[in-house]
Order: C-alpha cells, then sequence, then structure tokens
C-alpha cells in the first residue's frame, strides 16, 4: 500500500507585499537586510540570494504602522538564490496585532 505525501498546509493566507519593504533579520552574529515579498499573520517569505539553512532561528525586526516589531522565527522553506519562508514563533499578541493591521492595509 502506497500513502501519498503529506502537504504543507498554511494556517495563515500570505498576501503579496505591494511595496518594498524591508526586514532586518539576525542569526549566529550575522545580520542582513531582505525584501518581504509575500506575508502573512503566521510568517513571510523573504528574497535573499543565500538563505540560511531549514530550521534555523533567527531574529526579525520590521516596522508596522507606528511601532518596530521584533520577534523570533523559524527557516521553513530555503532556497538557494531565491530566499526563504520563515515562520514566526512565539509572537506578542500586540505584535501580531499590529501585523494584522498592516496586512489589511495590503490587502486593499
Amino acid at each position: 500500500m502506497t500513502t501519498s505525501p503529506r502537504l504543507y498546509r498554511r494556517r495563515y493566507r500570505r498576501v503579496p507585499v505591494p511595496i518594498l519593504y524591508w526586514v532586518t533579520w539576525e542569526t549566529s552574529g550575522r545580520r542582513q537586510v531582505s525584501r518581504a515579498l509575500t506575508a502573512g499573520l503566521g510568517g513571510m517569505f523573504l528574497s535573499t540570494t543565500d538563505p540560511p539553512p531549514a530550521g534555523t532561528y533567527l531574529t526579525l525586526i520590521f516596522e508596522c504602522p507606528g511601532k518596530e516589531v521584533q520577534t523570533q522565527a523559524v527557516v521553513r522553506n530555503s532556497i538557494f538564490g531565491s530566499g526563504m519562508g520563515v515562520e514566526f514563533k512565539g509572537m506578542k499578541d500586540e505584535d501580531r496585532n499590529q501585523i494584522s493591521a498592516l496586512l489589511k492595509q495590503w490587502n486593499h
């Protein structure tokens, strides 16, 4: 009997980021700024030619309306030459509300 592979399903929908939106990310003494291409309440896809491998933990820093958000994330998908999909981890409710407001602006 063959089983089909389990498909990854997002808990939150991602939307294209309609503006140049920059995110600072840090890991193991490495600090870089990348453009966010898509974003959602659960994470984002960042453009970078040399992303860290899947499973790497990062600190993300970015601006939401009137507030800087700093949160932890883990690389879920790493594509050399293209970028990385990151999942937010342990985000404060206040920061999640800020991201929600930002996503509503972008989704109009």
